[in-house]
């Protein structure tokens, strides 16, 4: 629900931390499994906050790993 999403991964506020997080949970629904991810909302949090400091992410590799369904890894976007 995308009212959750928002609550628990912070998305929607634009700085764009929350995208391969969505992605990796895009990724695990069209393959049937259940949706986890990496990391503990703890450490989400710590991380998401340190990002929107520095505005640079510390390790994309461990944040969210890719997965082998093939899907696009850039999802179109809607340009004016």
């Amino acid at each position: 629900v995308a009212s959750q999403i928002s609550e628990c991964l912070g998305a929607g506020t634009g700085c764009q931390w929350c995208v391969p997080f969505l992605k990796k949970l895009h990724a695990l629904h069209l393959e049937g499994k259940p949706m986890d991810l990496p990391t503990s909302p703890e450490e989400y949090a710590a991380r998401r906050a340190r990002y929107r400091k520095s505005g640079e992410r510390e390790d994309a590799a461990s944040e969210a790993p890719e997965t082998t369904t093939g899907a696009s890894p850039e999802p179109p976007r809607n340009t004016p």
